[in-house]
C-alpha cells in the first residue's frame, strides 16, 4: 500500500512523496466548499464562489470579491487531503497564492470538519504576505483504507 505524504521542500512549496507503508492509512476525503469568505489579517474579507469545469478537481474555476468593486479570478485550484491551495488574480493586476491547511475542530460517527487557516504570498512581491482563515467549515471523511 502507498501513502501520500506532502513534506516541504522549499517555503511554500509542497512536494507529495509516495512511501511505501504496510499499516492501514486514514484516507482523509475532503470537500470543496462551493461558496465561502476568508477573512485575511490586514482587513481583507473575500468571499469566494468555486464553480467545477468538468469531472476533475483541476477543472475547478472560480470568482472572488474582496468588496468596494475589488473582484479577481480563482484559478489553480487544488485540494489534496486537508491542503488547500488556490491563486487569486486580481482585476488591479495584484495576484495572490493561497495556501492553507484544514485545521479539524469537531467531528462526528462519518466526518470530521473545521476551518481552513493558511497564508497569502503577492505573486509578484513575495515580500507581501498574510495569513487567512475560513469562516465557514470544511468537511472531510473519516474513512479507513
Amino acid at each position: 500500500m502507498f501513502t501520500m505524504r506532502a513534506m516541504p521542500l522549499f517555503p511554500r512549496t509542497l512536494v507529495l512523496l509516495a512511501l511505501l507503508s504496510s499499516a492501514p492509512v486514514a484516507a482523509q476525503s475532503c470537500g470543496l466548499t462551493k461558496r465561502f469568505h476568508f477573512v485575511q489579517d490586514n482587513g481583507y474579507r473575500v468571499t469566494v464562489k468555486l464553480t467545477r469545469g468538468g469531472p476533475h478537481q483541476s477543472d475547478t474555476t472560480g470568482s472572488a470579491d474582496a468588496g468596494g468593486g475589488q473582484r479577481g479570478v480563482i484559478k489553480d485550484v487544488l485540494l489534496i487531503g486537508r491542503n488547500l491551495s488556490f491563486t487569486i488574480e486580481w482585476q488591479n493586476g495584484t495576484a495572490g497564492r493561497y495556501t492553507g491547511v484544514i485545521q479539524l475542530t469537531s467531528r462526528d460517527e462519518e466526518r470530521q470538519w473545521g476551518v481552513v487557516r493558511g497564508t497569502t504570498v503577492d505573486v509578484n512581491h513575495p515580500q507581501s504576505q498574510a495569513n487567512w482563515n475560513t469562516e465557514e467549515p470544511f468537511f472531510c471523511s473519516r474513512t479507513m483504507h
